[in-house]
């Protein structure tokens, strides 16, 4: 476990926990989790994305009127043609959010009301196609996701993006690192760790 930077203080209200990585990283998993198990709320974000599989969850699927209707939102990505968004709502009451670099810039501009601890899946390729595999995708869909996930160096963003709104910003933001190419369990441990200590449990 590593942390990636340290910046911001100890936060003092209730903070909201960004889980961030490329595709199959593991992230989703590690929220359902945390929800099922240790009682965190976690966003379901508004998606014009049809469900790969019946029963998908993590989203919302509305069409393009019901998103546009949503008013003001707190995050908002377009990805492969398809939005997705969460209200400002939505993220008051959540505890977890899983997001990517791009959401996290939008989120971190509009949304300025909590402490945000982000939590970055680091997953190698060779472990992300495994499990691309085990869940179903195709050889065309593993293809464009590595493609798209490998646009730009996602930890040097997030680096960038954190600095911005702690030096500039003034707000209280911290990204940490998790080995996620490890077995389930092991990557759950390192996020609860990284969890107790943004909030200030043995807090270096």
């Amino acid at each position: 476990m590593d942390t990636i930077k340290h910046m911001g203080v100890v936060p003092m209200t209730k903070p909201l926990y960004l889980l961030i990585g490329r595709s199959a990283s593991g992230k989703t998993t590690i929220a359902n989790i945390l929800e099922e198990k240790y009682g965190y709320k976690s966003v379901s974000s508004y998606t014009t994305r049809p469900p790969r599989y019946n029963g998908e969850v993590g989203h919302i699927f509305v069409d393009e009127t019901t998103f546009d209707q949503l008013g003001e939102l707190a995050g908002f990505v377009k990805y492969n043609g398809y939005r997705y968004g969460t209200t400002m709502q939505q993220v008051d009451d959540a505890d977890i959010y899983v997001i990517d670099p791009v959401g996290v810039e939008y989120l971190l501009d509009k949304y300025v009301d909590r402490p945000i601890c982000i939590i970055y899946f680091d997953a190698s390729i060779p472990t992300r196609i495994h499990r691309m595999i085990d869940r179903g995708d195709s050889d065309n869909a593993i293809i464009r996701r590595l493609l798209q996930d490998e646009e730009y160096d996602w930890q040097s963003k997030l680096e960038s993006m954190v600095w911005k709104q702690v030096n500039l910003e003034n707000k209280c933001v911290e990204v940490f690192r998790v080995d996620a190419n490890k077995r389930q369990a092991d990557v759950l441990e390192q996020v609860l760790y990284y969890i107790r200590k943004f909030n200030g449990d043995d807090y270096e």
